[in-house]
């Protein structure tokens, strides 16, 4: 983890073996059942069956519980063991209220995340009785948090970075009736309606 403390129990697996001058590759997502493995106390796992006809990088996905899921890349010509850091998801707490200040309970607080990995971090939640919400999100991303409902709007949370084991608070939201856009299709050339 963020602390140099070894995780025991991560599930890992391989994602896409390709074997030289095959015409497509072996993707493990679909048997990650089977194929993966967990780590032991010291944080370890030997994935001993690759084949050794496998040249080209292979991709692997841990899933911890709590902990952010990062591509791990592991060149097989390198025949060294692979160390890699994990972080905690952090969490972002607010509360949403309604244009009265009433707290608004069951309002759905969508976060999206983007930096500088591969993937993207996507997670919803909803606020509780007290219009509260807490949402764990994956760290070293900038986000964006809107709420998503038929009925109401509310202004994003925007510009913002979520770095390793620093928590943020009060990202609140206010709830408004959403605006109305509308407007006609219309063809440039004949100006027929569309």
């Amino acid at each position: 983890d963020g602390a140099g403390s070894p995780l025991e129990g991560v599930v890992l697996y391989p994602w896409l073996l390709n074997k030289p001058q095959a015409p497509d590759s072996l993707n493990f997502s679909y048997f990650v059942a089977a194929f993966s493995q967990k780590t032991d106390a010291q944080g370890e796992t030997t994935f001993a069956w690759l084949p050794s006809w496998q040249e080209q990088v292979i991709t692997f996905w841990p899933q911890a519980e709590g902990f952010d899921s990062i591509r791990i890349n592991y060149d097989p010509s390198s025949n060294e063991m692979l160390a890699v850091t994990l972080n905690r998801l952090v969490p972002i707490r607010g509360q949403v209220t309604g244009a009265d200040g009433q707290p608004a309970a069951d309002i759905q607080i969508r976060a999206t995340g983007n930096g500088r990995a591969h993937n993207n971090f996507r997670q919803t939640t909803r606020s509780d009785a007290d219009g509260r919400y807490e949402i764990a999100v994956a760290p070293n991303q900038v986000y964006l948090l809107t709420v998503s409902d038929e009925k109401w709007a509310a202004n994003p949370q925007t510009g913002f970075a979520v770095f390793p084991d620093m928590p943020l608070d009060n990202r609140n939201f206010q709830l408004r009736t959403p605006t109305r856009v509308h407007g006609r299709l219309l063809n440039e050339r004949t100006q027929e309606p569309i």
